[in-house]
């Protein structure tokens, strides 16, 4: 009886030792692609301060973010720059923005293989973890 009880106890430490670690990378991406999301604008005020015809599009993904911020970013490198401590900044932000995009994408993919190896899938399914989208 002792070890009946003491496997389920071992379970359950299972269970929630998976479920914690799915919420804690979840919730790491999402900071990531906030992150992500704030230096696109970021960037892409600073090529409003250089480029005063530009107009900004919504999006309703990264992904559409992620490609207008390489049409600025080409834009910009054959365009005159006047001030150029903005173009640094604007420089400087994708930097980060690359180094945030590396680290998103591992985590993601990490995250994705996750979700499909068998003991996590058992929980995530029911929990409705979804995988993250790769760009």
């Amino acid at each position: 009886m002792f070890a009946l009880q003491l496997f389920f106890v071992g379970v359950v430490l299972v269970f929630i030792f998976i479920f914690n670690g799915l919420v804690m990378r979840r919730n790491q991406l999402d900071r990531l692609a906030t992150m992500i999301a704030f230096l696109l604008e970021r960037r892409r005020e600073l090529a409003g301060k250089m480029l005063s015809e530009l107009v900004v599009p919504e999006f309703d993904t990264l992904v559409g973010a992620l490609s207008f911020d390489h049409e600025l970013a080409v834009r910009l490198e054959n365009t005159e720059i006047e001030d150029a401590s903005v173009f640094a900044d604007f420089q400087s932000c994708n930097s980060m923005l690359q180094d945030k995009l590396q680290e998103y994408r591992q985590g993601a993919e990490a995250y994705n293989k996750a979700l499909l190896a068998p003991p996590v899938c058992w929980v995530a399914r029911p929990f409705k973890f979804l995988p993250r989208e790769l760009f």
